[in-house]
């Protein structure tokens, strides 16, 4: 098994998902679950329509950091009152 966390647990506190995984290595994980609820809500990120780009910065991160990414969380909230609102 593999002790991980989710940047999720940081947005909370008004960081970003990069801002939170800097956070999980400060605090010693080396395997991260990223949370897309964070991207989703801002329409950033993995969001975003230069996604494929900031996927290869999270790959880049990862590689230079020393962390994997072993899991993802999707968005989670209230998706049918999201779709009422549209």
């Amino acid at each position: 098994m593999k002790l991980a966390t989710t940047t999720g647990d940081f947005f909370k506190y008004g960081l970003n998902p990069k801002e939170s995984i800097e956070e999980i290595l400060n605090a010693g994980f080396k395997n991260i679950d990223y949370n897309f609820s964070y991207d989703y809500k801002n329409r950033c990120g993995l969001y975003a329509d230069n996604w494929q780009k900031y996927a290869d910065e999270l790959l880049k991160m990862s590689a230079q950091k020393g962390f994997k990414f072993v899991q993802s969380h999707a968005p989670m909230g209230y998706p049918i009152k999201c779709d009422q609102n549209q």
